[in-house]
């Protein structure tokens, strides 16, 4: 065999692989809309356009979802005196984001968690608190209204009880999350019971070119 065919031989065996390493990272890494709805995950078939919605961020400062756009954005709700669901939630968060960073670095995904306590929820209370879990996370909070306004949008609804004769009070809420592509469009809702394995099959199972998000027909369930 001369050098001639030999180098082409190379080159194409190296092609072939290039190809089967780009199908293992794309194809390969699909999860269908059943899968996704195993973990509770369920994509709009068109992205829905968010209104904006003004909040404060952990700076006190100004903000919307709309700041984060140019990436993939997972928008959390609770409020730091939730006894369970919400602290849980984070953890499971946390852990599912440190895989993701490890394993897709190319590809950040922001949590925005969003209070539903803005009462008790100050930008500086929040700041610290989030600090705990990861100091990546950036929060947002502001008056009941708006906030209202934007879960409504995601699919989260909340009531704030009545507080008891020491002045104590839950939030009820929807245990669900929401995933925003970065052009700042509503594509996924992920139900709960949350926990890290999941989140980070949602996040694989959603954004693109880990998957093909468009071709998947999940039916859109709206939140309990």
């Amino acid at each position: 065999m001369n050098s001639r065919l030999s180098t082409l031989l190379i080159a194409i065996f190296a092609a072939l692989l290039g190809l089967v390493a780009g199908w293992y990272f794309t194809i390969g890494k699909q999860v269908d809309a059943a899968a996704l709805a195993k973990v509770h995950t369920y994509v709009y078939p068109t992205p829905r356009l968010l209104q904006p919605v003004s909040l404060t961020n952990l700076d006190n400062k100004p903000s919307t979802l709309g700041d984060f756009q140019g990436q993939w954005v997972l928008v959390e709700f609770g409020y730091m005196s939730c006894p369970d669901i919400c602290p849980t939630n984070l953890a499971a968060t946390n852990n599912a984001m440190k895989r993701w960073r490890e394993e897709y670095p190319a590809y950040p995904v922001q949590v925005v968690y969003v209070t539903l306590d803005p009462a008790r929820d100050t930008a500086e209370r929040m700041k610290e608190y989030l600090q705990y879990f990861d100091p990546n996370f950036a929060g947002l909070t502001g008056n009941v209204e708006d906030i209202r306004s934007l879960a409504m949008q995601l699919n989260t609804i909340f009531e704030i009880e009545k507080p008891d004769e020491d002045g104590n009070y839950v939030v009820s809420h929807s245990d669900n999350m929401a995933l925003i592509n970065p052009a700042g469009e509503f594509v996924a809702v992920v139900k709960g019971p949350h926990n890290a394995e999941a989140l980070f099959t949602a996040m694989e199972g959603v954004i693109p070119p880990l998957t093909s998000l468009y071709d998947l027909t999940a039916p859109y369930m709206p939140c309990h």
